[in-house]
């Protein structure tokens, strides 16, 4: 799973935004392997294109030298689809660079509400991941998109980390994941607080 704070992940939209219409791009860096986003590091896309990004080398090894002397690793890169879903295309897979990397697109096909998803990719097996947005009382889960069993076992995995009584808000887009997400949480116990596109479920001690 992706665990960023809300602050960076506006800071990595907002970067997105800035290059609009070309696509932007940059790093994640965190502390320890499977740790929480520390920092982004926005950096140069040299196509300077609409359909595709390319890292400038010489800034990545300045970049990853800033990392290393501030204590931090490369965790993920981070890029933005100007026109279509946030989703790897065949040559973001291509480009990939390592299983053990979060890779994030930034849909703003739709600019009033941008999209955020990370993913693993191994080859040209591609799995999304839950992106948690941690806070200092509260998380987010975003399922939106996902198919039921897959949208269950994200949300299984990302609760599994959370304290008793930290609020999780669980973003879903279709009825049939509602209906599952809905039983699972009834079955295991959390309090259920449902609004508009989102169930918010709080873990009971």
């Amino acid at each position: 799973m992706l665990t960023i704070s809300q602050t960076l992940q506006e800071e990595v939209i907002t970067h997105c935004r800035g290059r609009y219409p070309k696509e932007a791009c940059g790093l994640l860096a965190a502390e320890r392997a499977d740790g929480p986003i520390v920092q982004v590091y926005p950096m140069r896309n040299v196509e300077d294109s609409p359909i595709g990004y390319s890292l400038d080398p010489k800034e990545q090894l300045h970049v990853e030298k800033q990392m290393r002397q501030a204590g931090q690793r490369m965790a993920g890169i981070f890029h933005s689809h100007t026109a279509s879903a946030a989703y790897p295309s065949s040559v973001d897979v291509g480009l990939a660079l390592s299983p053990d990397l979060s890779y994030v697109v930034v849909s703003l096909k739709d600019q009033a509400r941008p999209a955020f998803k990370s993913y693993r990719i191994d080859g040209t097996q591609i799995t999304e991941e839950a992106v948690i947005l941690s806070g200092r009382s509260s998380a987010t889960v975003d399922v939106r998109d996902m198919v039921c069993a897959q949208a269950l076992a994200v949300t299984a995995k990302a609760l599994a980390g959370l304290p008793v009584g930290t609020p999780a808000a669980v973003l879903y887009n279709a009825d049939d994941v509602r209906r599952d997400l809905l039983a699972w949480a009834g079955d295991r116990g959390y309090r259920v607080d449902e609004r508009a596109g989102a169930l918010h479920l709080t873990k009971r001690g």
